[in-house]
């Protein structure tokens, strides 16, 4: 079961190495109201989960998909 959204965005704001919404969206180039929205909705937009996952990498992925995209990105081997 993935984390409840508000513990992501906390993790998210440590991560990058801010304390408030507001400081997140500005480090995220997105509105203070786009975290809200995803509070409100609990649910992360999975474009914006993959920005997430390519800067900070594969734990950063909320939903399963995108988890699962992730670790086989990560384990893609390249000939």
């Amino acid at each position: 079961m993935a984390e409840p959204v508000r513990v992501y965005i906390e993790r998210l704001k440590a991560a990058l190495g801010v304390t408030t919404d507001e400081e997140a969206a500005r480090a995220l180039g997105i509105s203070k109201q786009a975290i809200a929205n995803w509070r409100k909705r609990e649910k992360i937009p999975v474009d914006v989960e993959i920005r997430f996952v390519e800067k900070f990498g594969p734990e950063f992925a909320h939903d399963k998909l995108t988890r699962d995209f992730a670790f086989s990105r990560e384990n893609r081997i390249v000939h």
